[in-house]
């Protein structure tokens, strides 16, 4: 339920930002469709991942997919406990935006090897609001 709040936030503060510049007041489209074909050119990647190493995270995203990447992430408030062991633990959400199959399959690799918890999370902007 984090990330779903938590990209819903994402979305509609980058959505009211491109709506107050006026660029297009009118558009209904959402923030990542492409104008001329109406899919997204961008796509991303959601889940949770422990604070301590979120800079570390970011970094090795950064330089293994040479700056194609834009990585947004917020801390999740409160804590939650490790189902394992029961001892409290900081997470933060994440939320990582490229283009391409290739830059996918690096994100998700570099996911898996911090231990990052990737969710599901629609794409357009009316299954998100309909999961929130």
């Amino acid at each position: 339920k984090h990330i779903l709040w938590q990209t819903a936030n994402f979305f509609a503060e980058a959505e009211q930002s491109y709506v107050n510049q006026d660029i297009c007041p009118n558009d209904e489209r959402g923030l990542l469709e492409d104008v001329r074909t109406g899919s997204s050119p961008l796509s991303f990647v959601a889940g949770v991942i422990s604070r301590e190493r979120v800079a570390s995270f970011e970094r090795l995203l950064w330089r293994a997919c040479r700056g194609n990447v834009f990585l947004r992430y917020k801390e999740i408030d409160g804590e939650l406990k490790d189902p394992v062991t029961g001892d409290p633990m900081h997470k933060c959400v994440f939320i990582i935006f490229f283009q391409g199959d290739q830059l996918r399959a690096r994100v998700k690799k570099i996911c898996e090897g911090f231990r990052a918890t990737q969710y599901p999370c629609p794409e357009t902007v009316a299954e998100r609001r309909e999961m929130a």
